[in-house]
């Protein structure tokens, strides 16, 4: 966003422009970009939004077409970004003949700066949540993930954030839900205490204690404590890890999925008034032959209807593509009932209020493990919302649940 705060000049390629009409002109569009920004902010938080403002309906289509035929360059330093952002979006996207269509490019070019600049909407979203079939109006009701970001930050601050995305300080508070051995692994703990650690489960689950995305995560098998030494030093040698008794999921979840262990995402909140709600749920399953169920790892997701617990839709892919079909098991996703859906929303609820009052919001992963239920696997203030799943905007109810 063409923020005051960034203070960055306006970009011109060619340096005759540099004139001083030409001064004057790029100081007034700057000032217009800044004031289009604060208007965007306070509108992000206005209980009674003005739609089809002046800004909306006269202004924001120049300032898009601008900027577009500008090639990006006008207003700040992210404007490299979002257009290198915007080409990467449409070809995933677009077929064949679309990205051949040299104004149908520049058409949506200019649709997905407008959403940018007024909603925050990166180019990956316009598509995800179908931008292009709305109006602004309609398009005013999809959370995105700059938005999602900002909100929690201003309202809850970063402490809050840091306490649960540090995977040990959050089983520190969760301990009793996770119903399984949790090990800290880095240059201040003892070799000797992982290896008794492993000498009880030497089958275990490593991950970075602020790893994203299931990113360097690796199952093990420790065989004997010389072994457990080895290993203990590799790790703490490169940093901090967890490192966790391995679940062994229920047959119904496995199903889906069996090398990895495969989840449900619970963004549950604590409102102002004391109430617990669930916003679009997801189930999210891993690719054959991965051991994470996230899309970065080749999963899925689809969205899960909160009364019932069955699955509402289609999954996703990464690219955004729709999978009916589980690939590797065969599993329809559309109608696909979750286990035990009463008993998950029980245990996110008690654990939710089981926390500090300043947790208000936290997306839960839980597991179904075949011999101690639902458990919890890590929390964080994480995407996914089942918004594009869902085919539902969750704009408004998120900024009801977090307001203060």
């Amino acid at each position: 966003m063409f923020c005051s705060e960034f203070s960055v000049p306006l970009r011109i390629k060619d340096t005759r422009y540099k004139s001083f009409p030409m001064n004057i002109v790029s100081k007034t569009v700057r000032k217009i970009i800044i004031s289009a920004d604060k208007y965007v902010k306070r509108k992000s938080y206005d209980k009674n939004p003005r739609p089809n403002s002046f800004y909306e309906k006269r202004f924001l289509p120049a300032e898009a077409s601008l900027l577009r035929a500008g090639n990006f360059f006008l207003g700040s330093s992210l404007s490299k970004t979002l257009k290198q952002n915007t080409h990467e979006a449409m070809d995933t996207y677009l077929d064949d003949n679309q990205k051949k269509d040299k104004k149908l490019r520049r058409d949506i070019e200019k649709e997905i700066i407008k959403c940018y600049l007024l909603n925050h909407t990166l180019p990956v979203e316009f598509f995800q949540y179908h931008l292009y079939k709305k109006n602004l109006m309609e398009r005013e009701c999809w959370l995105s993930d700059y938005e999602r970001w900002t909100i929690l930050h201003e309202r809850f601050k970063q402490s809050i954030h840091d306490e649960i995305n540090e995977k040990i300080s959050f089983y520190q508070l969760a301990k009793d839900y996770f119903k399984r051995e949790v090990c800290e692994v880095s240059a201040s703990t003892s070799s000797e205490d992982f290896a008794e650690f492993t000498s009880r489960h030497p089958d275990i689950f490593v991950k970075p204690m602020e790893g994203f995305y299931g990113q360097q995560t690796y199952k093990l098998h420790v065989s004997d404590k010389d072994e457990a030494h080895q290993v203990w030093k590799k790790l703490a040698d490169h940093g901090k890890w967890i490192v966790e008794e391995l679940i062994i999921q229920d047959d119904a979840m496995a199903a889906w999925n069996e090398s990895s262990v495969n989840t449900v995402r619970l963004p549950s909140f604590i409102t102002a008034d004391g109430a617990h709600k669930i916003l679009v749920p997801i189930i999210r399953t891993g690719a054959k032959d991965q051991i994470v169920d996230n899309t970065s790892g080749g999963g899925y997701y689809a969205s899960i209807d909160v009364e019932t617990g069955t699955i509402i839709d289609h999954a996703l892919d990464k690219q955004g593509q729709i999978v009916k079909v589980h690939p590797g098991s065969g599993l329809t996703f559309k109608g696909w009932k979750v286990p035990r859906w009463e008993e998950l929303l029980d245990v996110c609820e008690r654990l939710h209020r089981s926390l500090p009052s300043y947790h208000r919001y936290i997306a839960f992963d839980f597991a179904l493990s075949k011999t101690a239920g639902w458990v919890v696997i890590e929390a964080n203030w994480g995407q996914l919302f089942g918004q594009a799943t869902s085919h539902h905007g969750i704009r408004k109810e998120f900024l009801k649940y977090t307001e203060v």
